[in-house]
């Protein structure tokens, strides 16, 4: 029997035509539509790096993976194999497209730093930054290069040059090591660091893995000692304890410790050394120092030994800064006087003229004492030093101010500098008025020794005397003659008109003077004038007419890079730091100018940058001028009191490729899919109504006719 709607003759029923499964189609589309995305919102996996340094075996253990990519820059970025004592830990680092630096600082007074940087194309300086007047010349070696080894009371810097690449190594006040000794030690980031070959295993090579114990030298640290002689001391020390260092296997030989002291005679060094133990007392640090013990032969002198100990910082103490100020009623002109501060903390004395001698006792109290009118020191607590000032050659009244950390001014006095001999002495309070002065420690004329003809000649420009608007002093005149006795009858004279004073068209009539540092001063009054440091070019200074109320005596002095506090968001152009000042001829500053004036200083043609700024030296801060013009090599700005300024160039921001914004990319990617899914499934809709061609069925026979 068949069955209803069966017949093998019959067609089978058909759907309609669908469309093809669209899944693989949107699949393909949706990755044509964000593959361009790939090098740009980073949905593909990631590129890998140029070179994979932060993964290699050679990149020292203090330096993180992020910082190893960052000092990837094409070039051989040289860093040390590890961090030289005081430092711990990374530094700030600064690196971009062919230039690196890595710091390292513990602020102080002084300050103990380390710098080392690379730049492509850069220059060596002719001479030294601490004394200008000095050429620097081939007298060192860095890995067979020539290098020049510049060591000054206030740095130790080694520059050297590998190809186009100029390397610099700067420091101040290491534990462990030198700047020349350092840069020897320095290997590219990506290559393979130096070998110790020091003994500090009994005699053996050092292998840099000692793990401590008798006859180590330092209980695994550095250093040269033979068979028989060995020190051991323990690895840590508390700030000031007493520390026991034993010796062994030498008879009349020199101990030594280069901080701290012996207890049996209170000094770094011992004679006369036998087996057995010595007291020792730790310094008290600010921050944690390596502290190097040297056995010596007593004879020759031959190193039989080395030892180290790690001596702890000594606990923060909230000692508040005070300070009173003493100094004498009278000083001669051109002579030494004493001045004392008593009280405790790190403080700034500044005097508004004359100098601190860079001898003793200034340099006990401010070992970076310089020659200038400022030192930088701490007190000991409670305690009181006495300082040494050389009054300048001129009858005039000096002030002396003594701030704190924050620029604060916590003592001052004054004293009266006269050209007749005074009796030397202790130095005596003084109850000289408080002079009106205010500006950031250092301001002050560094006048030397012309100020007295200069005062002179600008007290005749102030008040000229035959009332020439010019103020310029006349010749001399021929003396009046005799005149008869007055006649009692005679009608009264009329009393002589005032001598009118100068307009304010008045201009300065005196030439620029020299100073010392390479600084120059100039009298201008108000009717403007413009001053060049040097004479020829660096920095002009340009005041307006009415600027100044009276006329006055404006110094620029150039300061030396190290003068100028780092930051670790600027980098500085060397040779662009100047001080420029204004005061009255009694030395008084003058706190703010009527109109502002221009400064325009230039800089050298391979640091001109679009992006250049004008920085004001605030403290140990640098605050960007406003209104700051780059023009070809030269950059201006606009001062209205007096300031330390330098140039430098802002840290660039991060490459645009990581810092894109992927978002907007993907949300047109999506908005494609959703539109492409739209019309298909709109297609689907037009197709499955479209009208269908059916087959007519075929009778099917009657039952009855079936047989």
């Amino acid at each position: 029997m068949l069955r209803r709607n069966a017949s093998p003759t019959a067609p089978h029923r058909r759907r309609p035509p669908r469309c093809p499964n669209a899944m693989p189609i949107l699949a393909v589309l949706l990755v044509l539509a964000l593959s361009p995305l790939t090098g740009v919102a980073g949905l593909a996996a990631p590129a890998p790096p140029k070179h994979e340094i932060a993964t290699r075996f050679d990149v020292p253990g203090w330096m993180s993976a992020e910082t190893a990519q960052q000092l990837d820059l094409g070039f051989d970025v040289l860093v040390p194999a590890d961090v030289p004592s005081p430092f711990d830990g990374e530094p700030a680092v600064e690196a971009y497209d062919g230039y690196y630096q890595l710091y390292w600082l513990i602020a102080g007074a002084p300050p103990t730093y380390l710098l080392i940087s690379g730049e492509v194309g850069g220059t060596i300086p002719d001479f030294s930054y601490y004394d200008r007047n000095v050429q620097l010349e081939v007298n060192a070696d860095v890995q067979g290069t020539p290098a020049y080894h510049d060591l000054t009371p206030i740095y130790d810097r080694v520059y050297w040059q590998v190809g186009d690449v100029v390397y610099t190594v700067d420091s101040h006040n290491l534990d462990s090591t030198d700047s020349l000794t350092l840069a020897n030690s320095l290997f590219p980031l990506g290559g393979t660091p130096p070998t110790d070959t020091g003994n500090g295993t009994g005699g053996g090579p050092d292998t840099g893995n000692d793990t401590g114990g008798n006859n180590t030298g330092n209980q695994g640290g550095n250093g040269t000692q033979s068979p028989q002689a060995a020190l051991d001391v323990s690895g840590t020390v508390g700030s000031g304890e007493t520390l026991s260092v034993s010796v062994s296997g030498v008879a009349d030989a020199t101990l030594s410790a280069d901080a701290g002291a012996f207890a049996s005679n209170g000094e770094s060094t011992l004679q006369g050394v036998g087996d057995g133990s010595y007291d020792w007392q730790a310094p008290a640090p600010d921050a944690e120092q390596t502290v190097t013990f040297t056995l010596a032969d007593g004879d020759s002198g031959e190193t039989l030994a080395t030892a180290q100990t790690v001596v702890q910082a000594a606990p923060p103490t909230a000692v508040p800064t005070e300070a009173t100020l003493k100094c004498p009623v009278l000083a001669t002109a051109g002579k030494e006087a004493t001045i004392s501060v008593a009280g405790s903390g790190t403080v700034t004395v500044d005097a508004s003229d004359g100098t601190f001698p860079a001898e003793s006792p200034n340099t006990d109290f401010a070992p970076d004492a310089d020659g200038s009118d400022v030192l930088n020191g701490t007190l000991p607590e409670k305690g009181t030093v006495s300082l040494t000032w050389l009054a300048p050659d001129a009858e005039m009244t000096a002030y002396f101010f003594v701030y704190d950390a924050d620029g604060n001014t916590i003592a001052d006095c004054g004293t009266d500098v006269t050209f007749d001999e005074v009796a030397t002495g202790d130095a005596t309070p003084t109850a000289t008025a408080t002079p009106k002065r205010s500006g950031p420690p250092g301001d002050g004329t560094q006048l030397g020794k012309r100020f007295d003809a200069v005062v002179t000649q600008v007290l005749a420009y102030k008040s000229p005397p035959t009332g020439d608007a010019t103020g310029a002093p006349k010749a001399a005149e021929v003396p009046p003659t005799a005149e008869a006795p007055p006649d009692a009858t005679a009608t009264p004279t009329p009393a002589p008109t005032k001598t009118p004073k100068p307009t304010a068209t008045a201009t300065a009539t005196l030439a620029p003077v020299s100073l010392s540092e390479g600084g120059v001063a100039q009298t201008i009054g108000p009717g403007g004038g413009e001053l060049q440091c040097p004479l020829a070019s660096g920095a002009t200074l340009s005041i307006p007419a009415g600027a100044l109320k009276e006329p006055s005596w404006v110094t620029i002095r150039p300061l030396g890079d190290r003068e100028v506090p780092t930051s670790s968001s600027v980098t500085l152009v060397d040779g662009t730091a100047y001080d420029v000042t204004v005061a009255l001829a009694n030395g008084e500053s003058v706190d703010k100018l009527a109109a502002p004036a221009t400064l325009t200083i230039s800089v050298p043609k391979r640091s001109t940058d679009r992006r250049l700024m004008l920085y004001r030296v605030s403290g140990t801060r640098l605050e960007p001028l406003s209104g700051v013009k780059v023009e070809g090599d030269t950059i201006s700005a606009q001062l209205s009191n007096a300031s330390k300024v330098v140039a430098g160039l802002p840290a660039p921001s991060a490459p645009a490729a990581t810092t894109r914004d992927p978002m907007p990319f993907i949300l047109a990617a999506l908005g494609i899919v959703v539109a492409l899914m739209a019309v298909f499934a709109v297609a689907g809709v037009v197709l499955r109504r479209r009208p269908r061609t059916v087959t007519p069925r075929r009778g099917i026979p009657s039952r009855a006719r079936v047989r």
